[in-house]
């Protein structure tokens, strides 16, 4: 039998043996520690999909805007309508923060008071 003219590395195997492992052992891990490894790799393609799907409206708006000179009082109004909601989403991911940092501040008096 002939050998083949390419030979693969050490380094090209262990790459390979990774692409395959990685995965399927973050997905394990997940599933150990009571978490859905898949959904979480899904919805990380669709905050993706999401965001890159928001940047090409907002640069079909801007170019819009660009064409127009000016805008129309329903494209202010539903700015500003955006600008609410956007402002909404800003003060309960605040709220959520310092909640969680609350809880984290709780939970590390807890450890240490057990600790000892």
């Amino acid at each position: 039998m002939a050998r083949s003219k390419y030979k693969i590395t050490a380094f090209a195997r262990f790459l390979i043996f990774m692409i395959f492992f990685a995965p399927i052992a973050y997905i394990a891990a997940s599933y150990y520690n009571g978490e859905d490894g898949i959904g979480k790799i899904k919805e990380l393609f669709q905050k993706e999909e999401n965001i890159k799907n928001e940047t090409e409206n907002s640069t079909k708006n801007d170019i819009q805007l660009s064409d127009s000179g000016s805008m129309s009082d329903e494209d202010q109004s539903m700015l500003q309508d955006e600008i609410k909601l956007k402002d909404l989403e800003i003060k309960m991911l605040k709220e959520r923060v310092e909640r969680l940092e609350r809880e984290l501040k709780q939970k590390e008096k807890f450890i240490q008071a057990h600790q000892h």
